[in-house]
């Protein structure tokens, strides 16, 4: 990828690349050449959780390593929603944080990481998202994958998805996003996991984990001893991700190979940030 090495594309290359791609590359010609042909992507983090900066470096690092990370925080975003909802103010707040990470700190594009601020994302999303800049949703490229494991199979039935979260107005917009993706046919099961917040915010990361590993198993082994194996489980937040080798190993020790796969937030939005970013 020209963006993720380092090497910008050319006028010619420009011109001779399908119509869509072609106007993406030209929008990104300027800024590539007034870096002088070294430009690596800038993407701002947006983050209304401390915890979520933490949980976001691993994947960017293992998956994305040129990246430049530009960490935007607004702490007071996770407070604030339990008492006004996603309200206009709200919408304003993410539309300000966002303009300033494109137009201030000139990012090539954003990945927010709260899951509990969909339609103020949303908002975002028809304003500033073009096909040369990206604005993603924290869990935008991980519901797409869970949707295709949630589909129906040739006997009509739609396997199980788990999704756990450990911030309850998280749950609210995720269950209508994924059967938005998936026709309306998928047996969507959220669950919240209490205690693990707390935990974390505390500074027990590990009782946060444990927590999070064995609130996935439970629902799992239950799953596997109605008939019903979980076609996966799905950590709905970034802070979450800290549990998910805790959770693979809790989960094969507990069904074996039928242990579900477990999906998270930052390792999908990284991969599909890259390819959107790659020229």
């Amino acid at each position: 990828s020209h963006l993720a090495s380092g090497r910008g594309p050319s006028a010619g290359a420009a011109q001779r690349a399908p119509p869509r791609l072609r106007a993406a590359m030209l929008r990104a010609l300027p800024r590539l050449c007034a870096a002088g042909g070294n430009a690596r992507a800038r993407v701002a983090l947006i983050h209304a959780m401390q915890p979520s900066i933490a949980s976001s470096l691993p994947a960017f690092a293992r998956l994305w390593p040129e990246a430049e990370l530009l960490h935007l925080m607004d702490d007071s975003l996770a407070r604030d929603v339990a008492r006004t909802g996603l309200d206009a103010s709200m919408d304003r707040r993410f539309m300000a944080l966002a303009k300033y990470a494109r137009d201030a700190a000139d990012c090539s594009g954003i990945l927010f990481t709260c899951s509990a601020f969909g339609s103020s994302i949303e908002g975002v999303q028809r304003e500033l998202r073009t096909g040369a800049f990206p604005v993603l949703k924290p869990n935008e490229a991980m519901m797409e994958e869970v949707a295709a494991l949630g589909r129906p199979g040739a006997e009509g039935r739609a396997p199980p998805l788990a999704v756990f979260s450990i911030f309850a107005p998280t749950l609210e917009s995720i269950p209508r996003e994924l059967q938005e993706l998936g026709g309306g046919r998928l047996d969507v099961q959220p669950h919240f996991v209490p205690g693990a917040l707390d935990a974390l915010n505390a500074g027990d990361e590990e009782g946060c984990i444990q927590i999070i590993a064995s609130a996935a198993e439970s629902v799992a082994s239950a799953a596997h001893r109605a008939g019903e194996d979980l076609a996966c489980v799905a950590f709905a937040m970034f802070s979450m991700a800290r549990a998910r080798g805790a959770t693979e190993q809790r989960l094969r020790a507990a069904l074996g190979d039928r242990a579900p796969p477990v999906l998270t937030s930052p390792d999908s939005a990284v991969v599909r940030l890259r390819e959107l970013l790659s020229l």
